[in-house]
């Protein structure tokens, strides 16, 4: 294994910029959408008790999850246009409720911060 120096961890710095942005391919809306890292904070807070959530609960953390990584979603004519009454609901409605693509991309999201779907559960705390 190689020993880290200063070097590679400035090297790592320079390249953490590249890793902040990831493409998600929509086949329901049939084009590719932006998604990018936001704080980790607020990553957490929104993955933090998700064994403990109803599915119902758990999928509207994806919605808020996939909304605060996806700027395209922070548009107010967008949400004017479906008539949304909290931001984070023009997820399920541009995805048509398509469950699966929404898992995707909130999967997507996860892995941008080096978690998978089994990931999350190995960092929720038992109690």
């Amino acid at each position: 294994m190689a020993k880290v120096t200063i070097d590679k961890l400035i090297a790592k710095r320079l390249d953490d910029g590249k890793k902040k942005t990831a493409i998600f391919n929509s086949k329901e809306l049939g084009g590719d959408i932006e998604v990018i890292r936001t704080p980790l904070n607020k990553i957490l807070s929104l993955i933090d008790d998700v064994e403990n959530l109803s599915t119902s609960d758990a999928m509207a953390r994806n919605y808020e999850l996939i909304y605060e990584c996806c700027p395209i979603l922070h548009n107010k004519e967008l949400q004017s246009a479906y008539e949304v009454v909290e931001p984070f609901d023009i997820v399920p409605k541009i995805f048509n409720d398509n469950i699966g693509e929404i898992n995707s991309i909130a999967n997507l999201v996860l892995s941008l911060y080096g978690l998978d779907a089994e990931g999350i559960k190995d960092t929720v705390k038992k109690q």
